[in-house]
This record gives C-alpha cells, structure tokens and sequence, in this order.
C-alpha cells in the first residue's frame, strides 16, 4: 500500500547570541502590529458636493503584509541619545550596543554629510541552505529618528553578527531615548533564485477582467489573490 506523500516541512530560521536569555529576542512581526494601524477606521467619507465612501489604508492587504512579513530583530537595550547646536550626536547606553561610523567611510554617498550610527546585533541569523536574509528597517513604521540601511546576506553560510547602519534624523539640540525592546530591524527570509526579465505588450484581456473584478469587490485582492505567509 502506498504512502500519503508528505508536506515538505517549513524552513527553519534560527536567532542565536551568547546569553541570548538575557536580551529581547526575534519574533515574528506579525505579533508586534502597531497601535496607530490597529486603531485605524476602515472607511472614510471624502468631503465635498458628492462625498462617497472609501476604503482606508486598513483595507490595503500589501501594506499590513509588509508590516507582518518575517522577523523583528529588537534593540537589546536603553540608548538615549543627544544632539548638542551644532548637531553633534552623543549617545549613553549601559551595553556596548552603538557605535558611530567615521565618515570617509560613506564620503560620497547622498547622505555624506549626516551622522551614521552602527545598532550592535547580538542575533546570528541562520538559514537553511540556498536561503538569504533580507534586513530592512520595519515596514511602514515610523517610530524612530533614524533611517536603517538595508541589506542581503548569505545567512545560510555567513555564522557572524551583522550589525544595522543607521542615518541619524535626530535635529539639533534634542533628546531621544529608545528603550530596550525597540523593533530595530525586520529580517525576511528568502529562497535564492535566477532569474531572468522580459518586456512584452499590455494584455488587455487579462486587465479588463482584473478591473473588473475589483470595481466589483473592492476586497477582491485579499479574497481571490494573496496567499497567507507564515513566519512562526
């Protein structure tokens, strides 16, 4: 009698740091949806002579999909952070878990002139083989002064830290503090793959029936087209 073939398992991305019951660890940034999207309205009327009904951002699928997708890698501790007149920044943090950049290492790029600081990652990330990493500051959240650059590793064969660059947005003569558990960086897993491009000419067809399935159910996206991600 022949078996049921099985599911293939998920793929299993691992977080490891010395000490790593210590520190705020990864989860799933699913489970960290903020506050200002959850208290949004999913409607809004416009105003004017013929107002209608629209739908808000909080019925947009691809803006909470990227809010949600892969992993929050937090701060691991307290910084709190000054700029004196001239803009100069300082920082204080009972962890050595910030640094700061020496600009000829950026001089030349758009934001040269501006301070970059180093976020200290205590986390390895470790894929499976043929899967990268996608670091990203956390989708469609605005919750600090600073700008985290993006990047792509080899995780599957890379077994170091990888600490997070950050442009500092922070204006002169101010005070932040970012408290320890702050979602620093949103790391997404992914399959590497060749790929290859092509141009071609509108297919009328195809559209037409996409149109005409949205003007006919606004939702239709989410009903009909996404297909649910899971990062557990």
């Amino acid at each position: 009698m022949a078996e049921s073939p099985q599911s293939n398992p998920s793929p299993l991305i691992e977080f490891h740091a010395i000490g790593h019951h210590r520190f705020p660890a990864p989860y799933p940034a699913s489970r960290n949806i903020p506050d200002w999207y959850k208290e949004l309205a999913i409607e809004c009327t416009t105003t004017g002579p013929n107002p209608e009904v629209l739908p808000t951002i909080k019925r947009c699928p691809p803006f909470l999909e990227a809010i949600a997708g892969g992993y929050i890698i937090p701060l691991a501790d307290d910084i709190h952070f000054s700029t004196d007149a001239r803009g100069n920044l300082n920082f204080k943090c009972k962890n050595d878990i910030v640094h700061t950049h020496n600009p000829g290492q950026y001089k030349g790029t758009p934001f040269g002139k501006q301070v970059i600081v180093k976020f200290i990652n205590l986390w390895i990330i470790r894929t499976p083989p043929g899967y990268s990493t996608l670091l990203v500051q956390p989708m469609n959240r605005f919750h600090i002064p600073f700008v985290m650059l993006s990047g792509m590793v080899e995780t599957d064969n890379w077994y170091l830290e990888i600490h997070f660059p950050a442009i500092s947005q922070l204006p002169p003569n101010s005070q932040y503090l970012m408290p320890k558990g702050t979602p620093l960086m949103q790391a997404i897993p992914f399959q590497r793959e060749q790929w290859q491009s092509a141009m071609g000419e509108l297919e009328p067809d195809v559209r037409e029936k996409a149109r005409l399935g949205l003007a006919a159910n606004l939702h239709v996206y989410k009903d009909e087209h996404w297909r649910k991600k899971s990062y557990g």
